[in-house]
């Protein structure tokens, strides 16, 4: 693997872990609390945390290897790229939640879409501004 790949995943999981405990952790933290409610059977009372580390630095490895085969090297570009990837991964995932268990309901889809959404595209936004700085 390259030091681009490897400094780009790094900086893109810290982001989507601090990030993502700012937008769901912080200012939706009353909403999705009440989702939740649906779930509290198969939910952790509190989640383990090395998991949601290792799911940050799995997403932030995909984003930096395709943001990466697109030449992608600004932070526009990688927001840009990213916040489509992002929104089609979450779309699709919510759209199957929403067919499969009766907790999951249109707001917290629109909650979800938008917020990861969001975090995704900021995290392949620094992730291409780091693959253009990195040589």
């Amino acid at each position: 693997m390259t030091k681009k790949i490897i400094l780009s995943t790094l900086a893109g999981a810290v982001t989507l872990f601090l990030l993502g405990g700012l937008i769901f952790g912080v200012l939706l933290a009353a909403p999705m609390a009440e989702f939740m409610k649906a779930f509290e059977a198969c939910a952790h009372p509190v989640p383990p945390m090395q998991f949601i580390v290792f799911a940050n630095i799995a997403m932030a490895l995909m984003y930096s290897l395709i943001l990466n085969k697109f030449g992608i090297s600004t932070f526009k570009g990688g927001l840009t790229a990213a916040a489509w990837i992002s929104f089609l991964l979450i779309f699709w995932f919510d759209m199957w939640m929403f067919a499969t268990f009766t907790g999951m309901n249109v707001q917290m889809m629109v909650f979800d879409i938008l917020g990861n959404t969001a975090v995704g595209a900021l995290a392949g936004g620094v992730i291409g501004w780091v693959l253009g700085k990195v040589k």
